[in-house]
């Protein structure tokens, strides 16, 4: 390949990239590293890099399970905080 037929090739890729709205430099782990997702009638997991942790929220408080890494544990308590205001 020379160099006009790879620079014709990769400005009509990028130029196409740019028409349909794609955003080559957009990362969405990023913007939230973390999913939280009811399973059903309060039980629930969170993922994060490290692994999965459960959790229940129900009329007496939040049991949380395998909250083995402190730092990830913390955004988990955020979070079921913001949706329960039990202990």
């Amino acid at each position: 390949m020379d160099r006009r037929h790879f620079i014709k090739s990769g400005g009509l890729t990028l130029s196409s990239l740019a028409i349909f709205g794609l955003n080559i430099g957009k990362v969405s782990s990023i913007e939230n590293p973390f999913k939280t997702q009811e399973l059903r009638r309060g039980v629930g997991i969170f993922s994060e890099k490290g692994g999965t942790i459960a959790y229940l929220i129900n009329k007496k408080g939040i049991v949380v399970v395998d909250a083995q890494f402190p730092e990830q544990s913390s955004h988990l308590i955020t979070e079921l905080k913001a949706k329960s205001e039990k202990p």
